[in-house]
């Protein structure tokens, strides 16, 4: 696992500080990753583990993924339209820019991670 400088991407909408790039070898994708390596809605949605279920994560049957299962929201790092919130990707995969306040542990995690294949 490749440490990474993890940029600090502003909300394209809200232009909210994001803080300082860190360098990490677990993270969270950001907006402009998550509209980069998703090439739609229906490829960022997301159907939690049974242990993001144990742990909470909240899922609804009222929106399914494409192999019909159903969809949870997922944290990303940009922040939302204040400091405490962070954006996130909703159930039918849009991202949602306004964000949410990041105490809130309904969310799911999907963390991202770089692979260097020749070592």
């Amino acid at each position: 696992i490749v440490t990474t400088k993890v940029t600090a991407d502003m909300n394209p909408q809200f232009r909210t500080d994001p803080g300082n790039a860190t360098n990490d070898k677990v993270f969270l994708l950001s907006i402009p990753e998550a509209d980069s390596y998703f090439i739609s809605d229906s490829a960022r949605q997301c159907a939690p583990t049974a242990y993001a279920t144990a742990h909470r994560a909240k899922m609804s049957d009222d929106y399914k993924t494409a192999e019909g299962k159903a969809a949870c929201w997922w944290w990303l790092r940009s922040p939302g339209l204040f400091q405490n919130f962070a954006s996130y990707v909703n159930y039918v995969g849009s991202v949602n820019y306004y964000g949410d306040l990041v105490l809130n542990d309904l969310g799911a995690i999907r963390p991202a991670l770089w692979i260097d294949l020749n070592s």
